[in-house]
């Protein structure tokens, strides 16, 4: 879709010599055309954060933002003397619950890492991990989900809680 933003931007050359830079940007994307993108955020997007970089020194992301119908995010981050790029943020989807995570790009790809506090309530399901890393052969890994709450569960369904009926997690 079509984005819009604005942005302000603030330099600094003191006559010792260096530089500095200040960036504020904001703005949004009323409709998500990317399918996947639109039933994550849940179709349309606002975003807002601050940068900094200047001589010497790497450029830093703070009070970054995104907020949509379904997702709420806070990131902050920076790139690296060696080129990558590092980013840290919480925040809540509407159907997965509140998360925290890290996220890295590399030469080698990107890598992050994930954490869903209470994703699927309903199940049992709490404290899950996933990790995204590049593999020998460019290819993303999704970590393993330990669905231990539901290991209990019987095929009859005679588990506590709203299990879905008939679900056999019994090891085979």
């Amino acid at each position: 879709g079509a984005t819009s933003g604005e942005a302000t931007l603030v330099m600094n050359i003191p006559t010792e010599g260096g530089w500095i830079i200040y960036a504020k940007i904001s703005g949004s994307e009323p409709q998500v055309d990317n399918a996947a993108l639109a039933q994550l955020v849940g179709g349309s997007a606002r975003f807002s954060g601050e940068a900094t970089a200047g001589s010497g020194k790497p450029m830093l992301i703070s009070r970054a933002s995104l907020n949509s119908p379904l997702l709420q995010l806070g990131l902050s981050g920076r790139m690296t003397g060696d080129g990558r790029a590092e980013l840290t943020g919480s925040g809540r989807h509407s159907a997965y619950g509140a998360f925290t995570g890290a996220a890295q790009l590399a030469a080698d790809g990107p890598h992050a890492a994930l954490h869903f506090v209470d994703p699927f309530p309903a199940g049992g399901v709490t404290d899950v991990d996933l990790a995204l890393d590049p593999s020998a052969e460019n290819k993303a890994t999704i970590g393993t989900l330990d669905l231990q709450p539901l290991a209990r569960c019987q095929a009859s369904g005679q588990a506590p809680g709203p299990v879905a009926q008939g679900l056999d997690t019994e090891a085979q």
